[in-house]
């Protein structure tokens, strides 16, 4: 039996079972999830608290620096238990949505992501 919690693909809540108890992940896709909610904990909640993450507002200045919120994604990633490299990033953004795509290899397989952050 897996000890690893299963998170909602969308929402990151614990997904509970119906007659109790708590649904259950295997290694591999826990992998997927530490490193979607390490992005989403490290790109912050801005609209909640503009303290909090690593791209704040001063990022969607005039002169923004996608690169480097590209580089800041991969290390993050890359120091998540079980990621061993990252074979393609790539971050777009539009009014105040930022979208970071990823591929990712780790010692369970690839893995394909895309981390939402803004307002749409």
């Amino acid at each position: 039996m897996s000890t690893y919690m299963a998170l909602d693909k969308q929402s990151y809540d614990i997904i509970f079972q119906e007659g109790g108890g708590i649904a259950r992940v295997d290694k591999g896709r826990f992998v997927v999830q530490q490193v979607s909610s390490k992005l989403k904990t490290e790109l912050g909640e801005w609209l909640l608290d503009p303290s909090v993450g690593w791209v704040g507002l001063g990022d969607f200045e005039k002169n923004f620096d996608l690169f480097d919120i590209e580089d800041r994604a991969k290390s993050i990633t890359l120091n998540t238990d079980g990621v061993l490299s990252v074979s393609h990033i790539g971050a777009t953004y539009e009014g105040r949505y930022l979208k970071i795509d990823m591929v990712a290899q780790t010692i369970y397989g690839e893995i394909d992501l895309t981390i939402p952050w803004g307002i749409v």
